[in-house]
């Protein structure tokens, strides 16, 4: 048999086979249906599928059918076309089409054609996202936005080896294009990315692509090949020049399309977009730089050298001859029109203007803070401070020692955050408080920043990421693309992320929407649901920013999560009504208010940690909400008879749309619940009952 589509369903996934129909493939490989004529399927090659709250559309060789009360049936006016693709946008279905693109709306299904400026022809594969509309035609990649006609095209002329476009895949701000010369890679804006692919995409038919688990999977010509996405995306080639002059880099800063690098062996230029590579500076070790105006400062352990943009290169030397306190400049800042740096000796004021310092002795300087006009110094034996006014620094009592030197600090809007070792403290500069706290990992912290809502920990071994919304930190790993190595520097710009380690330079993309949902949910389909549930306080996930979609729900979470949906506040228990549940349990509170309202009974034990079936779910939900038993004239699904003991409570909660059951007309009573489908029927039933 031939696949021609797939989709996922939440029994298991859809299968659109030539000439065989469609079929309902379970988790475990078995086929629970066939749909074919016999179920209004006229048409038995399924070209496409799309599967929403809406219900199930199959796309064929002739037409467009949709699935209504056990039987397809085909859609009203739509021509007899091949579907070449089904996608889902704002409420509206995209169809592609050897003529061309059609929109149905799902909620009134209305069917038009859209007429793409400067196009005709047909389109061969889509991808949707909020903004955009990316078709895959015979004259390229076409980016339309249908509320405004909007189109820009990613051709021959704008660097595809050919026109034809096989497949498309939009993931995490990139596009990944299919041609029958190779994968390509795009921006969403249809930039094609400079990057160094595997010979096995390179020069053959991409059929098919997929991104998901952190891997990228193109369907070749001669079969499956499984790529990790951050190895694509983030490894530096230095088109010849490669390695570096050092493989440490330890700091990092950028003006334009010039990248300026700095190693423990010197200082770089890099031009990203003519992937050219300049050594300004050798054997020197480049402890940190910043830029200031039209110039570079760099600092490095013989002194501090200045770079002019402008004339592109090195152009003033400090040393101790010319007023350092020490050669040995470990960290700069930027404060108005000047700069201040951390010496071996002490803090030094140099103004740019007049050319001179304003010194301040301070022994192992190490990390330098201003802050609303107080300058903050991590040193080797702890924090000092003072005002910009004042001559002389004061210690702040218990914070650091020579065993735990600062190395860094950062402003938050909690205050301060201090790097001592492996810990980090945050520290109120208004009443000189502070707490130490330790982190989910063990490694030295050599630098600490922020941006926006993350902080990120450059640390001994590996990259880190706290989210500050939802508290939980996550690290980047081998499987992300970054080998294991000591992060020195950091640098951040729009969603690229440039990363110096003892490995090299390595690059990444870094979406800060991703804050708003778990990592582990990018590439599930029912992403949207969750991450709303997210957003409404439904669900809170796992520490470490993991939903875990696919794991089994117990009986405890489905507890805690349909008390929540139903916006209900529980009361602190003063006894437990069943053995295994102690008053301290975490989800006490929320199974006494079931026990309260009646949807459980008391005594006996209650089995917090096994799974949640259906049936049972069905039976909290429709007590809870007290719906009405109404015996139907026959049963709604096909495995709930009217003598099954939860037949009442079953057919309440789908009269009201809660449950919905599978396409093939079953309720699986015994099935488990997913936490992403525990999630879908709560929000059914937060949306629906208020």
């Amino acid at each position: 048999m031939e696949i021609l589509s797939l989709h996922p369903h939440e029994e298991g996934v859809l299968v659109g086979s030539l000439q065989g129909g469609l079929i309902l493939i379970d988790r475990l490989g078995g086929i629970i249906n066939i749909y074919d004529q016999a179920n209004g399927l006229n048409d038995p090659t399924i070209t496409a599928i799309y599967k929403g709250e809406e219900g199930v559309f199959a796309g064929t060789s002739s037409g467009l059918f949709f699935y209504d009360k056990r039987i397809f049936i085909r859609l009203p006016g739509f021509p007899t076309l091949q579907v070449n693709e089904l996608k889902e946008r704002r409420g509206n279905l995209y169809i592609a089409t050897p003529l061309g693109l059609y929109e149905l709306s799902l909620l009134t299904r209305v069917l038009r054609r859209i007429e793409i400026p400067g196009f005709r022809g047909g389109i061969l594969t889509l991808e949707a996202t909020a903004d955009f509309i990316y078709l895959g035609t015979s004259q390229g990649v076409i980016r339309f936005r249908p509320e405004t006609g909007e189109t820009q095209v990613l051709g021959v002329r704008e660097g595809l080896p050919v026109s034809v476009i096989l497949s498309l895949k939009v993931s995490e701000e990139l596009i990944y294009i299919g041609t029958q010369r190779g994968l390509r890679i795009a921006n969403l804006n249809l930039q094609l990315q400079n990057l160094t692919l595997p010979s096995e995409v390179r020069e053959t038919s991409i059929q098919a692509i997929e991104v998901g688990g952190g891997f990228v999977f193109a369907g070749t010509s001669r079969g499956v090949v499984r790529m990790n996405r951050n190895n694509l995306l983030n490894r530096v080639v230095f088109a010849g020049l490669s390695p570096l002059p050092s493989n440490r880099i330890t700091a990092l800063s950028k003006n334009g399309a010039d990248l300026f690098i700095g190693t423990t062996n010197g200082f770089l230029v890099f031009n990203q977009d003519l992937r050219f590579l300049r050594e300004i500076i050798r054997e020197v070790e480049v402890n940190d730089i910043v830029q200031l105006n039209d110039d570079f400062y760099i600092a490095t352990n013989i002194g501090l050298y200045r770079y002019s943009i402008s004339q592109r290169r090195i152009v003033e030397f400090f040393d101790v001859r010319k007023g350092l306190f020490h050669n040995q400049v470990l960290d700069l800042l930027v404060h108005e029109y000047k700069i201040i740096l951390a010496t071996r000796l002490g803090v030094q004021f140099y103004d740019p203007l007049r050319r001179n310092f304003d010194s301040f002795f301070l022994r192992d300087a190490l990390s330098l803070l201003l802050k609303d006009d107080i300058l903050y110094v991590g040193t080797v034996r702890g924090l000092y401070l003072k005002t910009l006014q004042a001559t002389d620094f004061t210690r702040i009592r218990g914070i650091g020692s020579p065993t735990t030197p600062i190395r860094s600090i950062i402003s938050t809007s909690k205050g301060l955050l201090v790097a001592t070792g492996r810990s980090v403290i945050e520290f109120n500069p208004t009443n000189l408080t502070f707490t130490s706290f330790n982190l989910p990992f063990s490694a030295n912290i050599l630098r600490l920043a922020e941006e926006e809502d993350f902080i990120f920990y450059l640390t001994e071994n590996g990259f880190y990421i706290q989210d500050n919304i939802y508290g939980t930190i996550r690290g980047v790993f081998p499987l992300d693309g970054l080998p294991s190595s000591t992060v020195f520097s950091f640098l951040r710009e729009g969603n690229m992320v440039y990363l110096g380690t003892s490995n090299g330079l390595f690059i990444g993309s870094f979406n800060t929407v991703s804050r708003s949902i778990f990592y582990d949910i990018s590439f599930h389909p029912l992403r949207r649901i969750v991450e709303n549930a997210q957003a409404r306080g439904l669900v809170a996930g796992f520490p470490g920013g993991s939903f875990k979609p696919n794991q089994i729900t117990t009986r405890a979470q489905f507890a805690v999560m349909l008390i929540r949906a139903l916006d209900i506040v529980p009361r602190k228990p003063l006894f437990s009504s069943f053995t295994d549940v102690t008053i301290t349990h975490w989800a006490s509170p929320f199974i006494e208010e079931l026990v309260r309202r009646r949807v459980l009974i008391t005594g006996g034990r209650f089995n917090p940690n096994s799974e949640i079936r259906r049936e049972d779910a069905a039976e909290w939900i429709a007590l809870v909400l007290n719906l009405p038993f109404q015996r139907p004239p026959k049963p709604s699904f096909r495995d709930v008879s009217s003598t099954h003991p939860y037949f009442l409570l079953i057919e309440a909660v789908h009269r009201e749309r809660i449950f919905i059951g599978s396409p093939a007309g079953n309720f699986l009573p015994h099935f488990p619940l997913s936490r992403a489908e525990a999630v879908t029927v709560l929000m059914r039933l937060r949306v629906e009952k208020p």
